[in-house]
C-alpha cells in the first residue's frame, strides 16, 4: 500500500490536494479492484489514506524510510528476492521511486560518492575522516536501490579507503633509517595502484543501473 501511495503521489503530483477518493479512482484505473473494495468498505482506512496522500514533509520522510526498509527485507527473502531485485535494477517499467525522488537520481548520488572518493584518493593519496564520512553518507541507500554486486563493491572501496588512511599513519611514524618504511611504502603503492584502476571498474559496476 505504501508503494502504491508513493506511485500515486508521483503521477498526480505530491503538491496537489488529494483524498482517498482520488486514490481509489487511481487504483481502479490500474485494476487494483480488491484494494478498491477494501478501502470503500473501511472508513478507518479511508481516513488513513487521506493522511497519507496529503502527507507533510516529515511524514513523507517516514514513509520513504519505511518503503526502503520493506524493499531491503524483500531482497533478503528468497521468495521475493527476484521481484525486489527487479525493482532495484529498474526492470519494472514505470520505475520504482520514493516520494518525489526518482531511483535514477538516488543511484547517481551513490555513484557520485564513489567517484568523489576515488578522486580524493588519487589526488592526495590519502583519505581523511571527513572524506570517509562523506562517502558513507553518499552510499547510505545503496542496499535499497542496487543489487548485491554494487553493495559488495562499495564495501570493498570502504575497506581499502580506511586502509589508505591507516597506511599513511604508519608511514608518518616509521623511521627511514631503520628500514621500517619499506614494507608500508610498498603496500601503500600497491593499494594506490588498485585505486588507479577503479574508475573503470566503478563505471562497469554501476553502468547497468544508470542507463536511462
Amino acid at each position: 500500500m505504501v508503494s502504491l501511495v508513493g506511485l500515486f503521489r508521483r503521477e498526480r503530483g505530491a503538491g496537489k490536494a488529494q483524498t482517498h477518493k482520488d486514490f481509489v479512482d487511481w487504483l481502479h484505473q490500474h485494476r487494483h479492484d480488491e484494494l478498491v473494495n477494501l478501502i470503500l468498505t473501511n472508513p478507518a482506512m479511508q481516513d488513513g489514506i487521506d493522511k497519507l496522500v496529503t502527507a507533510n514533509e516529515e511524514m513523507r520522510g517516514q514513509l520513504d524510510r519505511m518503503e526502503k526498509t520493506l524493499l531491503v527485507i524483500a531482497k533478503q527473502t528468497k521468495s521475493l528476492e527476484a521481484v525486489a531485485l527487479a525493482f532495484s535494477q529498474g526492470e519494472v517499467k514505470g520505475g520504482y521511486e520514493t516520494f518525489g525522488t526518482p531511483v535514477y537520481e538516488a543511484r547517481k548520488v551513490v555513484y557520485d560518492a564513489v567517484r568523489e572518493l576515488l578522486q580524493c584518493v588519487l589526488s592526495k593519496a590519502d583519505v581523511t575522516g571527513k572524506d570517509r564520512q562523506a562517502f558513507l553518507k553518499g552510499i547510505a541507500d545503496r542496499e535499497c536501490i542496487f543489487g548485491e554486486e554494487v553493495v559488495k563493491y562499495t564495501e570493498e572501496l570502504w575497506k581499502n579507503a580506511v586502509e589508505v588512511g591507516t597506511q599513511n599513519k604508519l608511514l608518518a611514524v616509521a623511521c627511514p633509517s631503520d628500514g621500517n618504511r619499506e614494507k608500508p611504502m610498498k603496500d601503500h603503492e600497491e593499494l594506490l595502484k588498485w585505486f588507479c584502476g577503479q574508475a573503470e571498474v566503478a563505471q562497469k559496476t554501476f553502468g547497468p543501473y544508470l542507463r536511462q
